[in-house]
């Protein structure tokens, strides 16, 4: 039901969009630059969010919701999250007299907060030995990532692949790497995903 009334906001959120500003010089401050749909990646096994560029189309800010369903986990995460992120350059790319955009190199820094869960925590619980496990409701992500991005007649269309950790995969770190035996699948994952750009 849950999910059902994500996809249902989103594709009313996409629609007010598209139908309501087509001139981004008079869109309104509170209508995003983009929609932002990504599949893995630390956030949840699907992500959405919206999204503004603060400064031409390379600082950026996305504030949205994550979810992976309790048949993957057990129990049903939903996670609200915020990224900063930065696309510091682009190459440009043609084929077939089709124009297209590169970018090699952007970072994020992202922050989710897992909702709703009784198994989750700010604090350690008092039953718990002090530092005996990481706090788990607040992560604080970094991806690096690369994409490609195609502009049509009236929005762009910007494909992108990451890899992400957060601060408590990077603590394994120390562990992995002075026992020799250091799997950086234990540190780093991976996410897929796209920009609609309007």
């Amino acid at each position: 039901m849950k999910a059902k009334i994500l996809i249902l906001s989103c594709l009313s959120l996409f629609s007010s969009v598209i139908f309501s500003q087509n001139n981004t010089e008079n869109r309104k401050w509170y209508i995003p630059s983009y929609i932002n749909v990504q599949y893995a990646g630390n956030l949840g096994m699907f992500s959405t969010s919206a999204g503004y560029f603060l400064y031409e189309d390379k600082l950026y800010l996305d504030i949205g919701y994550g979810y992976t369903p309790s048949s993957k986990t057990g129990i049903d995460i939903h996670n609200a999250l915020i990224r900063l992120g930065y696309k510091p350059w682009k190459i440009e790319l043609r084929f077939y007299n089709k124009e297209f955009f590169f970018r090699p190199f952007y970072f994020d820094l992202d922050i989710t907060k897992q909702l709703n869960s009784r198994y989750t925590w700010s604090e350690l619980p008092n039953y718990y030995p002090k530092k005996y496990y990481h706090q788990n409701a607040v992560r604080i992500h970094l991806d690096l990532g690369l994409s490609i991005q195609h502009n049509f007649s009236r929005y762009k269309l910007e494909l992108y692949y990451l890899v992400t950790t957060n601060d408590v995969y990077l603590t394994y770190f120390n562990y992995y790497y002075y026992n020799h035996w250091l799997h950086f699948d234990k540190i780093f994952t991976q996410g897929l995903g796209f920009n609609f750009v309007f």
